[in-house]
């Protein structure tokens, strides 16, 4: 990693990494908010705000992160 920021290889290695693990532990790839306990929503919109800080998104991604975050948000309210 380089300056913080993940290198196309490197955003490559976590996906296929990401991937693996789901296979292995059989989970389904995601739940849906209203599956998620409170604790869980709150996780991924931290998660989520540290993909946007990492950086190397494109404007799709950037603003499905945004909106993922607003609706969690929104969700614990």
């Amino acid at each position: 990693m380089t300056d913080g920021f993940m290198t196309h290889e490197e955003m490559l290695e976590e996906a296929t990494k990401r991937e693996e693990e789901v296979t292995v532990t059989k989970e389904p790839a995601y739940k849906t908010l209203n599956e998620m306990t409170r604790e869980e929503r709150v996780e991924a919109g931290l998660q989520e705000v540290w993909y946007l800080v990492r950086g190397g998104m494109d404007g799709r991604e950037y603003a499905n992160s945004i909106k993922f975050i607003v609706q969690v948000l929104e969700s614990l309210k």
